[in-house]
């Protein structure tokens, strides 16, 4: 899986849901797809993969176009996905994500948590003081908790979206870089079109300007012939 369909994914899950993500990857390097066709192919109903799609389209992450079945008299509904609007999608969310993680950390790392020994509750020292340091499910003393593991496990998780981040923009300049390269080719070509095409007319210029020899020898024979007379 590449680092932008995990991207998608990610954001599908986030926004639509668990059961839109295989619909979303049948349609996203597509155009125009029957609802029909998705609905044979993940063997549902019509009317639940209509579901899906509304979902998506709440976000503007897919765009339709209907036709009149001209035999049943009906619409039907092609639907096609809004890859550049999901890319920006997906690295707000991953930006978003980031900022939500390095407030948690902040937190964790400033503050004192006490939690129940039966895994009840946890709580910060100034919500532990108003219990009194109990635990208000099961009335059991609340115990100081060492969180040197969550803030390890929010230090990973940061990372790793740092990565995915940092893994999207090489591959967008790459992208960048490629598409460069592709318009360097189409003027370069155009270039040598146009410098063709130059070529072309000067040698058509040079043609017309040329006097024909035969046309000559003409004219000279006949003011030969007209001063013997």
């Amino acid at each position: 899986m590449s680092i932008l369909d995990k991207f998608i994914d990610d954001l599908i899950l986030e926004l639509g849901g668990k059961d839109v993500v295989p619909l979303v990857n049948l349609i996203k390097n597509k155009s125009n797809v029957s609802e029909f066709k998705l609905a044979a192919k993940l063997n549902i109903t019509v009317n639940q993969v209509r579901n899906m799609l509304y979902r998506l389209n709440s976000h503007n992450l897919v765009d339709f176009t209907r036709k009149k079945d001209k035999t049943k008299g009906w619409y039907i509904y092609f639907w096609s996905f809004n890859m550049k609007l999901a890319k920006e999608l997906s690295l707000n969310l991953k930006k978003n994500k980031i900022t939500m993680l390095k407030k948690r950390l902040d937190k964790e790392s400033n503050e004192t948590y006490y939690a129940c020994p039966g895994e009840c509750v946890r709580f910060d020292a100034t919500n532990a003081m108003e219990y009194q340091f109990k635990c208000p499910e099961c009335g059991k003393i609340l115990v100081k908790e060492e969180n040197k593991k969550n803030i390890d496990k929010l230090n990973k998780e940061i990372l790793n979206v740092e990565n995915d981040l940092k893994e999207l923009a090489d591959l967008e300049d790459k992208q960048l870089k490629s598409l460069n390269r592709k318009l360097e080719k189409e003027k370069e070509a155009e270039k040598l079109r146009k410098l063709k095409q130059k070529k072309r007319l000067e040698k058509v210029k040079t043609k017309v300007k040329k006097p024909d020899k035969k046309i000559k020898q003409v004219k000279k024979t006949d003011s030969k012939k007209k001063i013997k007379k």
